[in-house]
């Protein structure tokens, strides 16, 4: 069953490594296998609603409605269907939706179907894998413990999954174990934002290595898609708080409130290019992996 259902998420989430940032659906299906760890098996459209809106929110930087992905995953994929919804007989669209009117006036549910629900149910050590590997697969180590505090996971007791249970993983796109310390050499140990470098015992402390397009997305461990950041300025950076104009300059995204007052983080470099402390010129940017930050992340 587990090799079935990675297939039927895989085959879901084809575009993972194209230049589209739309993870709708691994955070819908997140929230369903969340809901199973709590004896739950249908996302209600009418009771669920706003809290999957608002967990979908937190991670693509725009408003979103869930009607799509809860109705979508069930008709995206024909070779191993694992979704279902109820009531049958909805009336769809040209684009082969549904209606919120009809959604709410008719008690929409979305989930697994029996014979997956039975499986995960007794198999709750699974549900936190599958968990772990689809956030691993579709966003950066900075933003995986939000989205476990979002569940109330954050402080769960990981279940231990045997090996024999293991038949099947996610295939995930491999890091180049180099990638930090060339990105952070190429920025001379500083944080490409702010320019903090700290040194201890007469050695510079490390900085963070940012992909400019996440990796989950199709993004190279190379030094032209890395910023070495500091901490705050690579969450930021990852949540969309801030991205690079065209001429590598930083700019802060318009819907974020910032208290003035109190703003030392941001202001003071807004608008200054992000590479002038790097020490190559042939570690600049490319091009393309700003555009795609800008385009998807920074909304």
């Amino acid at each position: 069953m587990l090799e079935s259902f990675i297939e039927w998420y895989e085959n879901l989430n084809q575009n993972k490594t194209k230049n589209g940032y739309a993870p709708h659906k691994p955070l819908t299906i997140i929230y369903a296998l969340n809901h199973i760890l709590r004896g739950k098996r249908w996302i209600d459209y009418q009771t669920d609603r706003q809290d999957l809106e608002r967990f979908i929110e937190g991670f693509i930087s725009a408003k979103a409605n869930c009607l799509y992905p809860l109705w979508r995953l069930r008709s995206d994929n024909k070779t191993s269907i694992h979704w279902i919804t109820t009531p049958e007989g909805l009336i769809t669209n040209s684009s082969g939706d549904i209606s919120v009117t009809q959604a709410k006036e008719l008690g929409f549910k979305a989930g697994f179907n029996e014979a997956t629900f039975e499986w995960l149910s007794k198999n709750l050590d699974i549900v936190q894998f599958l968990i772990g590997e689809i956030i691993e697969d579709n966003f950066p180590e900075t933003l995986e413990e939000e989205i476990l505090i979002y569940l109330g996971l954050d402080k769960t007791v990981p279940r231990l999954v045997s090996e024999e249970k293991i038949t099947h993983t996610i295939t995930q796109i491999k890091r180049d174990p180099q990638f930090p310390i060339k990105v952070m050499q190429a920025y001379d140990y500083r944080c490409s934002f702010c320019g903090l470098k700290l040194y201890q015992h007469q050695r510079p402390v490390s900085m963070e290595a940012a992909h400019i397009k996440w990796k989950a997305r199709g993004g190279e461990c190379h030094e032209t898609n890395g910023l070495s950041l500091c901490p705050t300025h690579h969450y930021t950076f990852d949540k969309g708080i801030w991205s690079l104009n065209e001429n590598f300059e930083i700019m802060m995204n318009p819907n974020v409130l910032i208290d003035a007052n109190n703003d030392s983080f941001f202001a003071p470099f807004k608008g200054k290019s992000i590479i002038r402390g790097i020490l190559d010129r042939k570690f600049i940017p490319k091009e393309e992996y700003v555009d795609w930050h800008r385009i998807n992340i920074f909304k």
